[in-house]
């Protein structure tokens, strides 16, 4: 049996690097597109995709092919965040990006 210790860090991904001594790198992170698509994604419209499913499947069978899909690829739910709760939300985020610079 391996002689392993775990340490929990957390979101502390900072140790890794460190404890690694260099040997992992993670992708440098563009701060203002990660906003520009939290954004985005939170004033957008629902989609659903079982819609888009359905619709897919629905043009399979009518060129004739034989569509089989699992019943749980049917199952979703939207969480409906109030329009106040979403910009909100914004608010916090461009609130956070501000406090850094």
């Amino acid at each position: 049996m391996a002689n392993w210790e775990v340490r929990e860090h957390n979101d502390r991904y900072e140790v890794q690097i460190e404890k690694t001594e260099g040997r992992l790198h993670f992708q440098e992170i563009d701060r203002n597109k990660i906003v520009v698509e939290i954004t985005s994604s939170l004033l957008r419209a629902p989609v659903n995709p079982v819609d888009t499913l359905s619709s897919l499947v629905n043009k399979l069978q009518q060129d004739g092919k034989e569509v089989s899909v699992s019943e749980y690829a049917f199952m979703h739910g939207n969480i409906d965040l109030p329009e106040k709760i979403r910009e909100s939300i914004i608010h916090s985020i461009s609130a956070l990006e501000n406090y850094g610079n």
